[in-house]
């Protein structure tokens, strides 16, 4: 009877340390992977980050950003841009919800890597 009860108690105590196992890994192996940059500033900094071993990355941050300037793709971004956040709506800065806008990052990796993206002009609605 003791015999019995003592491999309840040790299968019980051994099923709830692989579940807690189990648990912590699924936890930490989920913040183990490298924490994705942020544009800071209107500059993402990826001369650390390696798309092929780091994969890809969310543009989430804070953006370089011109209302009602259209810049294009050769034009340079001043010190007098604004910043706004990304993803985000410009109205929380005081901005009407009607009008168009310039976002524009300045991205640094290693060396030349060719083109990161493409310059997209929408149509403007009368």
């Amino acid at each position: 009877m003791i015999l019995n009860r003592r491999v309840r108690f040790t299968s019980l105590f051994a099923i709830i340390v692989v579940l807690t196992g189990v648990l912590a890994l699924l936890i930490f192996g989920l913040t183990l992977h490298r924490a994705e940059t942020r544009a800071k500033d209107g500059v993402l900094d990826l001369r650390d980050w390696s798309l092929n071993q780091d994969g890809p990355l969310r543009l989430n941050g804070i953006w370089s950003f011109r209302w009602e300037r259209e810049l294009t793709k050769d034009a340079t971004v001043t010190k007098s841009a604004s910043l706004a956040e990304v993803p985000g709506v410009w109205t929380r800065y005081g901005i009407p919800g009607r009008g168009f806008a310039t976002y524009h990052l300045r991205v640094l990796t290693q060396g030349n890597i060719g083109s990161l993206g493409k310059l997209h002009s929408l149509p403007r609605l009368a």
